[in-house]
């Protein structure tokens, strides 16, 4: 009889100890779940703070590729809607009991959505898990080693860990973790762009309205510090001067950082940029047509003139510099050269790095548009 009560005791305890364990690692599992939003938030911001553009594909891809993220937590998309920016997902945990030395599996549900801005640009909920989730945890999941030739994707991976160790450490909720701004073009040039912060080195001067092939595009304007302009839009008094570019080049925010780099290297190597038109209204692009010495643009030839509505100095992605004078012809082959420019040789040389290329009629004229008539080093 005593045998029998002890065996019964021996039971009893073991079932009350799983229970506490299986507990234990449900608030475990919330609680890392719960992390995931915090952490991703502030990966997020930190990134759109200097000029990065963090969209819903991008978490998409994170969630799938969350590499040294979570420190055994493994996740896994359930459903992703990228129209609405959000997704639900489940959080796993593995873990052994202590009686019967078995592994058992806890999953946790969350709905994440991605809003605009750097104010708590993430939010999560812990919801329940549907009833066909499934029970295994996933693989672990792999990200690019180099952040920042994987643009966007690398950097959250990288950004999320900081942010999460920086939580473990008490620093304030949502502290942003630092962060290199874009050197290179962000997202699609062609997009609308006021949602995005001007890059460091360069200064917000609002929304203005950009043209991509005729079709309204709203962007948002940067002057470029340490790259002065000769041309009307930022001259004072001048009835296109776009208003705090105060001799400043003016760019979309998409190429602001592209714009801030280019002159730190040419900074670096001695080289003085000067600019003699960047953004244009429409207002100016059908003045310069009307205007144009060869005639072309009023005719149809739109080699030296863009046609109204399709400049990419409408869209605020180009930049013309005084120096180089040359004209060319339509394809690479035939492009614009001038050897004994300092400031075209530095822009053959380096412009590629940030993203810039050259339109083959122009040799001063530099943009992001991509085409058979933009131009890589020669």
């Amino acid at each position: 009889m005593l045998l029998v009560l002890a065996l019964v005791g021996v039971g009893g305890y073991g079932a009350y100890d799983f229970y506490e364990q299986l507990q234990k690692w449900e608030q475990t599992t919330t609680d890392d779940v719960n992390g995931v939003g915090s952490d991703l938030s502030v990966a997020v911001a930190s990134l759109r703070s200097v000029g990065w553009e963090v969209t819903a594909a991008d978490i998409g891809t994170w969630l799938e590729q969350p590499g040294a993220y979570g420190d055994g937590l493994r996740l896994r998309t359930l459903q992703a809607d990228e129209a609405s920016n959000s997704f639900t997902v489940a959080g796993y945990r593995t873990w052994q009991d202590t009686y019967a030395k078995r592994d058992h599996t806890t999953v946790v549900c969350a709905n994440i959505t991605l809003a605009t801005g750097t104010q708590k640009p993430l939010s999560e909920n812990v919801t329940a898990c549907p009833d066909d989730v499934p029970k295994t945890a996933p693989a672990t999941g792999q990200a690019a080693a180099d952040a920042e030739a994987n643009g966007v994707t690398g950097h959250l991976a990288e950004l999320a860990v900081k942010a999460s160790e920086q939580r473990a450490a008490g620093a304030t909720e949502g502290k942003l973790v630092e962060v290199a701004a874009p050197t290179r073009p962000v997202g699609d040039v062609r997009a609308d762009s006021t949602a995005l912060v001007c890059a460091p080195g360069t200064k917000d001067l609002g929304e203005g309205e950009g043209y991509d092939e005729g079709t309204l595009i709203p962007v948002r304007l940067c002057a470029v510090e340490g790259l002065p302009n000769t041309g009307t839009e930022s001259t004072k008094g001048d009835p296109y001067y776009i208003d705090g570019s105060d001799g400043l080049t003016v760019v979309n925010a998409r190429i602001s950082g592209a714009a801030a780099a280019l002159v730190k290297k040419a900074e670096k190597q001695g080289i003085d940029l000067v600019a003699s038109s960047s953004f244009r209204t429409m207002k100016k692009q059908k003045a310069l047509c009307q205007q144009d010495a060869t005639g072309g643009c009023p005719a149809g030839d739109y080699t030296l003139t863009a046609q109204p509505g399709h400049s990419s100095h409408q869209l605020g992605i180009a930049i013309d510099f005084e120096q180089p004078s040359v004209t060319g012809g339509k394809t690479c082959a035939t492009r614009a050269s001038e050897p004994s420019s300092p400031v075209w040789r530095f822009l053959n040389k380096t412009a590629l790095s940030v993203g810039l290329k050259q339109y083959s009629a122009e040799a001063w004229h530099w943009d992001a548009y991509g085409g058979k008539d933009r131009c890589a080093p020669l």
